[in-house]
């Protein structure tokens, strides 16, 4: 008879519980739909080579080691991309939280107590004249204790879904910093060689221009030159020797540019640079694939 009486009820409360559920807080998300032109306005040229499907690694194309182990050292080095290693490690360790929160909850605790009455105390005084005094006791204590919340109206699944979102986001954004770090460094590396190639060209023209001088001066000796001529030759070259300075100054803030970029305090590295290179030949895009 009392589980004739309790049926509809558990039934009744059953369907209220599934209404409740379906009532989710909040719409889902729809992505939204973006009408892109059928085509590029401009056609490619074509002769153009495709775009390769890979360019984690497309620094390896300007086949040059050094370059490859300068930009693998600042992936592994650098404090921008550290940083965003650990926020990727954050968000999946919220995310998880997140998802546990739908799933019940136990907790279980034990102590152990072991007690020793002074017998200078008042009432060890007293008692000690009785014959079940006991000086020493211990205690025990276990207990166990769990706990599920209801997601009815669907805000823990809620927070799953934008603890996963967090954490998708954060590991796109650590992947766009791999990839400023990786330009960043080939650029400053190429920035390198070229203004060594820049310097070793500025001082070769000083040096013909030091010759041009000195073989003007020879023919105003000889009275086949003018003064004119030789204070023209020798504006040329200083001229030229003032050019020096600011590229090695420019070359000398890439250099450090690369220590910061690979976690590493100014002048660090500068002794790997330090022999001239040759700019390395641009590789063609459909050798990066």
């Amino acid at each position: 008879m009392i589980r004739a009486r309790l049926a509809p009820r558990l039934a009744a409360a059953a369907l209220a519980m599934a209404m409740l559920g379906g009532c989710t807080v909040g719409p889902d998300y729809h992505r939204p739909e973006l009408t892109l032109a059928g085509s590029f306005h401009a056609a490619p040229p074509p002769t153009a080579p495709a775009v390769p499907a890979n360019f984690n690694e497309w620094w390896t194309g300007f086949g040059d080691p050094l370059l490859d182990r300068t930009v693998a050292r600042a992936l592994a080095q650098n404090l921008d991309l550290e940083a965003a290693r650990a926020r990727v490690a954050q968000s999946r360790a919220a995310a998880r939280s997140a998802g546990a929160a739908l799933y019940p909850k136990g907790e279980l605790q034990a102590s152990a107590t072991d007690q020793q009455l002074s017998l200078l105390s008042p009432f060890a005084v007293v008692s000690s004249e009785v014959p079940v005094f006991r000086r020493n006791y211990d205690l025990y204590d276990v207990g166990a204790a769990a706990s599920w919340e209801i997601d009815l109206f669907g805000g823990l699944r809620r927070s799953r879904q934008a603890a996963r979102a967090d954490a998708e986001a954060a590991r796109d954004d650590a992947a766009a910093v791999r990839v400023s770090v990786a330009a960043e460094t080939a650029d400053a590396y190429l920035q390198v060689r070229a203004y060594q190639a820049r310097i070793a060209v500025a001082r070769r023209q000083a040096a013909v221009e030091a010759r041009l001088v000195d073989l003007l001066r020879e023919r105003r000796g000889e009275g086949v030159s003018s003064e004119r001529e030789v204070h023209q030759a020798s504006a040329a070259l200083q001229g030229v020797q003032a050019t020096v300075p600011p590229l090695m100054a420019g070359q000398a803030g890439q250099l450090d540019r690369l220590d910061i970029l690979m976690g590493a305090s100014a002048g660090t590295y500068a002794a790997e640079f330090a022999t001239p290179a040759d700019l390395p030949a641009t590789p063609a895009l459909s050798a990066l694939g």
